[in-house]
């Protein structure tokens, strides 16, 4: 499916390269950035008479900079050993010929975003062919983290999530597990099937996660007009003793301005999950192979990624694998758009501690409001998602799923997350309705507003949910109580409609050993009922393996 990507507020996508000062100049509020070859180039064919003057001016400079021990001192080292700074001091003039020069040579400035001198580094935006892009892992990588909060808040059982997070704090006590991968956990009971491993079932192996299912290409520019790239400086916007300040110790950095265009191809790998769907083994969820067991709970895990009825695919039908990737693409949609809005629900609440605040800095809080109360409203309508630097804790994280669960705070807390440094963990309390505090964002004369944020056109027709609708009804009906009594022909267990039709299927309000949350068709009802309808029914069949094959309806709750 071919998909248009649109920056809606400016991205940054680091490159792990930062300009020096010395490999860039300021000229009428465009940043150049030059390269030793081509300033051996501008001092033959410009200037052969200051060539002896800049190799004074280099070993000078080097002299003093080895000397120094001192990171304010070396910074302004750092920008008087410039080429920039020796031509000032030869001849201002010669800066102007220079820029002139990079420019014919293929070197075009960029643009500063907010006015002023750098005076530090630059990060670098990543670049293919010399133009910026936004890379497919970006995009994956957000992509993930909406199936994931999607699968948490939607279709995991509450009790293994909070066993999982014990088990994740434990660890973590343990020293077992490094800050960066406190999800990891998660991830893997959501997302991983499992493979056999010197005789036992393991569910870590990268190989095996179904989101490899999910095939995204690089996006390509527009050709008829290129991303616009600027320079412009990262400030953090936070609340400290009642004013609403901002924090300028963040970097200046590339970022691809707003309504920049790119496209790229986003699908599901049909061929590949046909593949594994005819070798298959339905009565144990797995694939038996002479090595050992592959895909073990493949079912299960389809079911939280994609919200998809693994048992139902028919590989051998045209229609049943159409069906399947239109289900799975309107899924994926639509957990985008589900996980955007909690990320900018939260930020409204972030902005609401501001709010009492807003006199000390009425034009930067007007600023973002503005901005954020626009991308909600572009939200009810299309598909917005949150990439890039600045994508904050909660944009990369489960913290949205799980802020209400104590034992994730003390997680969070356990590693001094959310929490000022040089208060320890023992007894503390992170307050999660104001975590994250603070908040990254471009703060110029153009405008003040959040980083990151861009909106994904696709060629084809998506059924895209109701956002106010959707948002209500998780607010109306809290988390369902799971039946736990014994699993028999004849039994009344509550349970949600998942997919209408004739049968309508349902998923089980239950907690039950050989129940993985996988759709079951119901009888008893011969309408269509809508989708998030809750009801009794009775079990009707049971396989020899006490595996849920059927149930009826017995009335709406």
């Amino acid at each position: 499916m071919k998909v248009e990507l649109r920056v809606l507020t400016p991205v940054h996508i680091g490159s792990q390269y930062e300009y020096l000062p010395f490999d860039y100049f300021i000229y009428q509020d465009k940043a150049y950035f030059q390269s030793d070859a081509l300033v051996q180039r501008f001092l033959k064919e410009e200037a052969p008479a200051l060539v002896e003057a800049y190799v004074e001016h280099v070993e000078q400079y080097a002299g003093k900079l080895a000397s120094s021990s001192h990171n304010r001192e070396q910074n302004k080292l750092r920008n008087d050993s410039s080429f920039a700074a020796f031509l000032q001091k030869q001849d201002p003039a010669l800066r102007k010929k220079f820029a002139e020069c990079l420019e014919k040579w293929g070197r075009q400035g960029v643009p500063l975003r907010s006015p002023g001198y750098p005076e530090q580094q630059i990060r670098a935006h990543q670049k293919s062919n010399g133009l910026p892009y936004i890379p497919a892992t970006s995009l994956k990588g957000a992509i993930r983290s909406a199936l994931l909060f999607d699968f948490l808040t939607r279709r995991a059982d509450k009790k293994d999530l909070e066993d999982a997070i014990r088990r994740a704090l434990q660890k973590a006590k343990e020293k077992k597990v490094k800050k960066e991968r406190i999800d990891a956990g998660i991830e893997h009971m959501a997302f991983y099937a499992g493979v056999e491993k010197n005789k036992r079932i393991n569910y870590k192996d990268e190989k095996f996660d179904v989101l490899k299912f999910l095939r995204l290409s690089d996006p390509t520019p527009d050709r008829q007009q290129a991303p616009a790239l600027m320079v412009d400086k990262i400030k953090i916007c936070i609340l400290q003793k009642g004013q609403i300040e901002i924090q300028e110790q963040a970097p200046w950095a590339e970022v691809i301005a707003e309504e920049s265009r790119f496209y790229f191809d986003l699908d599901i790998d049909l061929q590949a999950m046909a593949a594994l769907r005819k070798l298959w083994d339905a009565s144990n969820d797995q694939i038996q192979t002479k090595e050992g067991i592959i895909w073990k709970d493949i079912a299960q895990k389809m079911h939280h990624a994609f919200n998809f009825d693994w048992k139902s695919f028919d590989p051998a039908s045209t229609e049943s694998m159409q069906a399947a990737r239109k289900k799975i693409l309107t899924h994926i949609w639509n957990a985008i758009r589900g996980f955007s809005a909690a990320q900018l629900s939260h930020d409204s609440q972030w902005l609401e501690t501001l709010a009492p605040h807003a006199q000390s800095n009425r034009m930067l809080f007007n600023g973002l409001k503005n901005t954020y109360n626009k991308l909600a409203q572009q939200l009810q309508q299309a598909c917005l998602l949150h990439v890039g630097y600045a994508t904050g804790f909660h944009g990369t994280t489960s913290f949205l799923a799980f802020h209400e669960i104590k034992d994730y705070i003390r997680l969070l807390e356990h590693y001094k997350i959310g929490l000022p440094p040089k208060v320890t963990a023992e007894g503390s309390y992170m307050k999660p309705a104001r975590f994250p505090k603070s908040r990254r964002i471009l703060s110029s004369t153009q405008a003040d507003t959040p980083m990151g944020w861009i909106e994904l056109l696709p060629e084809e027709e998506i059924e895209l949910q109701a956002m106010e609708a959707e948002l209500q009804q998780e607010e109306t009906q809290p988390t369902p109580t799971l039946y736990t009594g014994k699993i028999k022909r004849g039994a009344v267990v509550p349970a949600v409609v998942e997919e209408p039709g004739k049968p309508n299927k349902v998923r089980l309000l239950i907690q039950y050993e050989h129940y993985g949350g996988e759709l079951v068709p119901m009888t008893g009802y011969s309408a269509e009922l809508e989708k998030g309808t809750r009801c009794e029914v009775s079990i009707n069949q049971l396989d020899k393996k006490k595996k849920i094959l059927q149930v009826g309806f017995k009335k709406i709750m």
